[in-house]
């Protein structure tokens, strides 16, 4: 990627723009040229932070379109080449500074969100992506796990407004379920991590932090995919599921334990389990291993045995009563996400 050329691209777009909504004949084109001018030289500034060679030579095109457009400002000879140097040796050093502080700033932000979200080693591949010229930024990820199934997802970076990128949305794929892939988008500011997008493809409900909102809403916000609705894209609809504090994930965990007469499965481990979305795994002396999963739109759980069949209650009760050696195992993890593009095809992530 050439950031010089993404520049100039950049520009004739919104040049464009600009010109469909107040015509041609608007008389705007001094004021337009201004616009141009300090675009322009904002993005030299960026372009001076580590330019390639080949973008070192649409540098210098672009400083001889400044250079023109200062001439058409400044007629007088003596006022140009003053303006002159005020850009060179003023104006550029200063905004290559202040750009190259907030790109590190920038890139210190997504590094952290990229490590609450469960990715690791992005860094170096973040660098190379963020150009503060495009409007929107892709960074397709995969990860295969449990043997047959292969997460697919872009995360997709936008402006922020304060010359930076924020994390707006997540595209996932999820390859390899029972029926066709499914697919949804997800809100960056829900700030969930990888394994939960994965637990929401596969159906299950998980806990969002509000934390990470400015919202009065009191209670539980949890969100799960509607199978029965799916947009022109062909992404399942994200349903939210607010519970008061009567119906925390907390207190229904006490009320199952009560109902199934077992109150091993109300331990702090055993809820950050469920919040995610996961299934908490038990081993039964007496039947085998059976499975508990947060129901938050019944306000229940769901009990399932080795071959994800819903257990029913009464019969869940009985198994218990014949043993009590119970052991709960920590759901799988995937272990790596691939980099999917020309150049890093084979590069792995550690999560």
């Amino acid at each position: 990627m050439n950031r010089g050329k993404v520049i100039l691209q950049n520009w004739d777009e919104h040049h464009k723009e600009l010109e469909n909504l107040s015509g041609p004949d608007a008389g705007l084109g001094r004021s337009i040229t201004l616009q141009k001018y300090v675009y322009l030289r904002a993005g030299l500034a960026r372009l001076n932070i580590s330019p390639t060679l080949d973008e070192r030579i649409y540098a210098a095109i672009i400083r001889a379109m400044l250079k023109k457009m200062l001439k058409e400002f400044f007629p007088n000879l003596i006022l140009r080449k003053i303006n002159e140097w005020k850009l060179r040796y003023l104006i550029m050093p200063g905004l290559t500074k202040m750009f190259s502080a907030q790109r590190e700033e920038n890139l210190s932000m997504l590094d952290k969100r990229m490590h609450e979200m469960g990715i690791k080693g992005l860094s170096g591949y973040l660098k190379s992506q963020l150009d503060f010229e495009r409007e929107k930024i892709e960074l397709p990820l995969s990860a295969r796990f449990e043997q047959e199934h292969v997460l697919a997802a872009t995360l997709q970076l936008e402006k922020d407004g304060f010359f930076g990128y924020e994390l707006a949305r997540i595209d996932a794929t999820l390859m390899g379920a029972e029926d066709n892939d499914r697919k949804c988008s997800i809100a960056g500011e829900y700030k969930l991590q990888i394994d939960q997008i994965i637990n929401l493809l596969k159906g299950a409900a998980v806990k969002v932090d509000t934390r990470a909102f400015n919202s009065v809403e009191s209670g539980e916000k949890w969100l799960q995919l509607d199978f029965e609705r799916m947009d022109s894209t062909g992404n399942f609809s994200v349903c939210e599921l607010i519970l008061d504090d009567r119906d925390s994930i907390e207190k229904i965990i006490v009320r199952a334990a009560s109902e199934i007469g077992y109150h091993g499965i109300n331990t702090p481990g055993v809820v950050e389990i469920l919040k995610t979305g996961a299934q908490a795994a038990f081993n039964l002396e007496t039947t085998g291993r059976f499975y508990v999963q947060a129901d938050p739109r019944l306000k229940t759980l769901q009990y399932r045995d080795e071959h994800q069949q819903v257990i029913p209650l009464e019969k869940l009760r009985q198994q218990l009563s014949l043993g009590r050696s119970l052991s709960a195992q920590k759901p799988q993890v995937i272990k790596k996400l691939k980099i999917v593009n020309e150049k890093n095809r084979n590069k792995g992530i550690e999560l």
